[in-house]
């Protein structure tokens, strides 16, 4: 999933996103994935900002 979402953030402008489906209450490991997704998100984002 990561090499997609920075293949996106490199050749489009990304203005959203959603994470859905996160149970933390059951399953503290989709909460972390789904932090951790988002994060790594906005770094690509941000890096693609930059060069630009």
């Amino acid at each position: 999933v990561l090499p997609i979402i920075e293949l996106i953030a490199k050749t489009s402008n990304i203005i959203g996103m959603d994470v859905v489906e996160v149970r933390p209450l059951e399953d503290r490991k989709t909460e972390v994935l789904a932090a951790r997704l988002i994060f790594k998100s906005l770094l690509y984002k941000i890096s693609n900002f930059n060069e630009h």
